[in-house]
């Protein structure tokens, strides 16, 4: 046996390297030992020259800027020693006796328990992280020690939880490492996929719900626009301990709220609260479900996940016929591109073509899993089994895939794929390798097989409805792998892809081609086509939607109130609104409030709206009593309508000073903490000053009468060139947080600015504006540049030269 050159070797202080501990990426650990009257352990990592990276003193001036936490593995020294020609760098810390988390989970020996304190350990770490403005960078199970019972403690059972080996990488060397909170993320579902939920009792199955439901949508959200939890550890410990005090109530009626299951992936599978919330119509449904490929954007919250998960195919099943038109027309499946993301969290680009297999492999796994659920629902109770299923997977894997019982095949599929997606997963560096289900073609040949054995598939097309497809979750060269099986064209395997806009999404096809719209994929965009449809129609739609969460509130329920009732008629057409404004000068004078205004403020955020709804009936529910005779007309008063409607758009803008600039794939906590979003503050504030000028001085020019000119979209009038990248990064961000809405009416093409784009609308009554569709802040292409770079330098020469100046554009030459 080759003998260790480490064992044996003193270094300063009198320390002897007595055995090795383990081996990292870029070096080895060992036991360091000091004997005699001051007796002493270190742990010791030696790296080799030719390992040392570039910034490596990072890693100990991370933990050095943290201060001394009890989480944290506590850094000690650091020297050089040579060994024959070679001097390594050894870095000394705090001896941790113990195992790594990666170990116990390998092991199967993690229980709920430790991973609960785990997680509270890393989001006090990642708490302390935020507050410094430094990333861990290589967080994963192998960097988190489990230290054995210490006898010495009061509680000697107790096992106290560190987290070590922090990254060299920082943003400032413009490399891609891995992100905190997807490690994070990865930790705990290794977790959980080693722990059984049905042998949980009745708490442990409350924790690993709300762990699930609650704490892992909250560390992979990245807009700021959510809510002040996004990317801030104590908030999201705040909401997880808030989801347990909840899941702890006992869920009769009286416990049911107007704003409960905010998102589908909240419901989960309590088909008894599908049944009672989701509502039959969503806009623009005929289009949606035509056979093409389509991409499907809308503000967050918007419902494009609870449309997705219902219309399945596995879904029906469960509850029935959705009663959408057009549903019954193909079979459907759905997949949240979290799973993805997740599994390859880290993937540059000159990484791509040794990662392209095994992306699709896993990609296609993914899909199989979905589909084997159906099957299995549809041959539950039946005195056969799909054994076809078992011959067609036996061709890709004939000797792994083994089945012992024959009257559970479904099951050991099921089993083995769950395997078969942690086997191509990424682990510590991608394989090229042959991976069996990296065919672009396999879908195709699958729901081929599906169509000859499955009667309710035969003669359909298979709808694969792919959620959250969106950057920077799922990284762009992950997409880019992706699209060549998403974007390919088949008149069996049709993809309905959900993001956040045009903005989101990787348009890049099969060997670098560029996808276009009509011509690869059709286009819908929800917060536009609320905008563009009948007010009325989104009156009545939103009526349907609020009416099963009223049944849910314990008062309301008996009282069978119109939502005209609670909110009133609004006061004011727009075109009177204007008027008034004009008339108040832009005081607050003016009140928003009545069902036509509430409907007005919907751009497409179900969930906003909702809330917002919640909110407003908080304020009065103290007040109501069970006789419908004695209650007030509105139920809510304008006032607390006003202001709650007011304060909604206020919180918006407010949250986006936490934006980070979509353009960018690394990201830098420093560089993110004010400038990007005061810049965004900067040009949603112009606007409305722009607007708002428009509105006190000018009268609209396409009516007969004296109305004042109500703007509240931009034209851009000449649109020539694309965006120079200093103000396409701002262009991106204003679409992807929200603040103006593209026409879709405008091709979408990423990084192109479109013709049109509409102030969002829950900002309306917090600048003092209306909600008309009738004119426009028309600005030349030089112009429209201009206000993205220096918003407010260029409101007040708008204000200024506009007044007496009829020119076409303010900054020409």
């Amino acid at each position: 046996m080759k003998k260790d050159i480490f064992i044996g070797l003193s270094i300063e202080d009198g320390y002897r390297i007595t055995k090795a501990l383990g081996k990292g990426a870029i070096g080895s650990v060992y036991l360091a030992v000091r004997e005699g009257e001051i007796a002493d352990q270190r742990a010791v990592k030696f790296i080799h020259p030719r390992d040392e990276r570039d910034g490596w003193q990072n890693e100990i001036n991370k933990v050095t800027r943290l201060g001394p936490r009890p989480e944290i593995v506590r850094y000690i020294a650091s020297g050089n020693t040579p060994i024959g020609d070679v001097k390594y760098r050894w870095i000394a810390w705090d001896y941790v006796n113990g195992q790594s988390l990666r170990s116990i989970i390998d092991s199967n020996r993690l229980t709920l328990p430790i991973l609960a304190d785990v997680i509270n350990c890393v989001l006090a770490v990642l708490h302390a992280c935020r507050n410094v403005n430094v990333q861990h960078a290589d967080l994963h199970a192998g960097n988190i020690l489990v230290a054995d019972p210490d006898p010495n403690d009061l509680n000697p059972d107790e096992r106290r939880i560190y987290v070590t080996d922090f990254g060299y990488l920082t943003p400032s060397h413009g490399k891609e490492s891995l992100d905190d909170y997807v490690g994070f993320v990865q930790i705990i579902r290794e977790g959980l996929k080693g722990l059984d939920f049905h042998s949980l009792d009745g708490e442990g199955r409350v924790v690993f719900s709300a762990i699930k439901r609650r704490l892992i949508p909250d560390l992979l959200e990245n807009n700021p626009t959510e809510g002040e939890h996004v990317r801030n550890p104590k908030a999201i410990h705040q909401r997880f301990k808030a989801e347990l005090q909840t899941k702890r109530a006992i869920d009769t009626l009286e416990n049911k709220n107007i704003g409960d299951y905010l998102a589908a992936e909240l419901l989960g599978d309590r088909y008894d609260e599908w049944h009672a919330l989701f509502v039959p119509q969503f806009i623009a449904a005929e289009k949606l479900l035509a056979r093409n490929i389509t991409i499907l954007t809308g503000l967050r919250g918007c419902g494009k996940t609870t449309i997705f998960r219902r219309i399945t195919a596995l879904y029906d099943k469960h509850l029935g016929p959705s009663g959408i038109p057009g549903t019954d027309t193909y079979t459907g499946f759905y997949l949240n591109a979290r799973s993805i993301a997740e599994a390859f969290p880290w993937l540059p680009q000159d990484r791509v073509p040794e990662a392209r297999q095994q992306v699709i492999h896993y990609f296609h796994v993914c899909w199989i899993l979905e589909v084997v659920r159906w099957i299995k629902e549809e041959y539950r109770g039946k005195t056969y089994q799909p054994t076809w299923l078992v011959s067609f997977f036996r061709e890709y894997f004939p000797d792994k895939l083994i089945v012992t019982d024959s009257n559970h095949l479904t099951s050991h599929i099921q089993a083995y794929f769950v395997s078969e997606l942690e086997r191509a997963r990424l682990q510590s560096r991608y394989r090229s390798q042959p991976w069996e289900l990296s065919a672009l073609d396999f879908l195709e040949k699958f729901v081929e097989l599906l169509e000859i054995n499955m009667p309710t598939a035969l003669g359909r097309p298979f709808y694969f409805f792919l959620d959250d497809y969106s950057t920077p979750l799922l990284n762009a060269s992950t997409q880019q792998i992706l699209n060549a099986a998403v974007f390919r064209r088949s008149s069996k395997v049709i993809f309905k892809v959900a993001t956040e806009s045009i903005e989101s999404i990787e348009l890049t096809g099969l060997n670098g081609k560029a996808l276009e719209q009509e011509d690869d994929f059709s286009f819908i965009d929800l917060a536009t086509e609320v905008i563009l449809q009948d007010p009325s129609a989104n009156a009545d739609l939103l009526t349907q939607l609020l009416g099963p969460r009223l049944a849910r509130h314990k008062v309301l329920a008996n009282l069978k109130l119109k939502l005209g009732d609670i909110l009133g008629e609004s006061p004011y057409s727009n075109a009177e609104l204007g008027r008034q404004l004009r008339k108040a000068k832009g005081k607050t004078s003016v009140k928003y409030y009545g069902l036509n205004f509430f409907c007005s403020l919907w751009s497409s955020n179900v969930r906003e709206i909702i809330s917002l709804f919640s909110e407003m009936i908080s304020t009065v529910e103290d007040s109501l009593g069970t006789e419908l005779g004695k209650l007030k007309r509105p139920l809510i008063s304008k006032e607390h309508q006003d202001k709650a409607v007011r304060n909604a758009g206020a919180r918006l803008r407010n949250l986006l000073i936490a934006a980070t600039d979509p353009t960018t794939h690394v990201h830098d906590p420093v560089a993110a903490t004010r400038a990007y979003g005061e810049h965004l503050q900067r040009i949603c504030d112009s606007f409305a000053e722009i607007a708002k000028h428009e509105l006190l001085t000018k009268d609209s020019k396409n009516e007969t009468g004296l109305f004042p000119k109500q703007a509240r979209r931009i034209e851009v009038t000449d649109v020539t060139n694309d965006l120079p990248p200093t103000i396409e990064k701002y262009y991106r961000g204003l679409l992807r947080y929200g603040v103006f809405i593209r026409d879709w009416r405008g091709k979408s093409s990423r990084g192109k600015a479109v013709p049109r784009l509409w102030f969002r609308s829950l900002f309306i009554p917090h600048y003092k504006l209306t909600f008309s569709r009738r004119d426009s802040v028309k600005m030349s292409w030089s112009e429209f540049c201009n206000f993205l770079e220096d918003p407010k330098h260029f409101a007040e020469h708008w204000k200024r030269k506009k007044a007496d100046d009829n020119s076409d554009d303010l900054f020409e030459t």
